[in-house]
């Protein structure tokens, strides 16, 4: 519509500029700000976004988290903010909720990640590391591999050490399993931990 309305005003160079500039926008625009989605279970196991299905259910303690596009520079700052909205969303983070019952992982679906930059690996790695101080455990689903040089950006950052090889999956099936798993074992360590406190004398 603004290239119609310049072309017809301006004539057609200017018309092919602005399309140009409108474009290039707009590409802008998709790159630093991907749809995110948290995600919920289907009576079928499909994994689908909370918003559009009325019958998918999220697993207790569990978030499991979209993300679909290339991690860059552009759209880091957009990761990081999506991922604290959904933390201050969450309804298990409430201060009178029962530790019993709050997240304790957060799975990340990597399907559309095909890339990370120096930039947004650094926003993973503090992303990780806010999880863990936190005693949130961040599994990364979807994980069928990236190219070369993203691997070795991850590695030269130690970004595997907030993130070790045993939370990396490649389902999303698989990570909230190991989720479950990991939840159900530090529930365990902690009531040892508060009954050994408790019987002391």
């Amino acid at each position: 519509m603004v290239a119609a309305l310049v072309t017809t005003f301006g004539g057609v160079t200017y018309g092919i500029v602005a399309s140009i500039a409108l474009s290039v926008l707009l590409l802008l625009k998709t790159a630093s700000s991907p749809t995110t989605a948290v995600l919920g279970k289907l009576p079928g196991g499909i994994w689908v976004p909370l918003k559009d299905y009325e019958d998918a259910r999220e697993v207790p303690r569990v978030k499991v988290f979209r993300f679909d596009a290339p991690m860059t520079f552009a759209n880091k700052d957009h990761l990081e903010a999506k991922l604290g909205k959904m933390d201050l969303q969450d309804a298990n983070q409430d201060a009178t909720t029962p530790c019993s019952a709050r997240t304790a992982a957060v799975v990340l679906d990597c399907a559309s990640v095909a890339s990370i930059d120096t930039s947004a690996a650094k926003a993973l790695a503090r992303v990780a590391e806010a999880y863990n101080y936190r005693g949130v455990s961040l599994f990364l689903a979807n994980w069928h591999g990236i190219d070369r040089t993203s691997n070795a950006v991850l590695q030269d950052l130690k970004v595997f050490a907030a993130v070790p090889e045993g939370r990396i999956f490649f389902s999303i099936n698989e990570a909230v399993a190991a989720a479950e798993i990991a939840t159900a074992a530090a529930a365990i360590a902690a009531a040892a931990a508060a009954t050994a406190v408790g019987a002391s004398p």
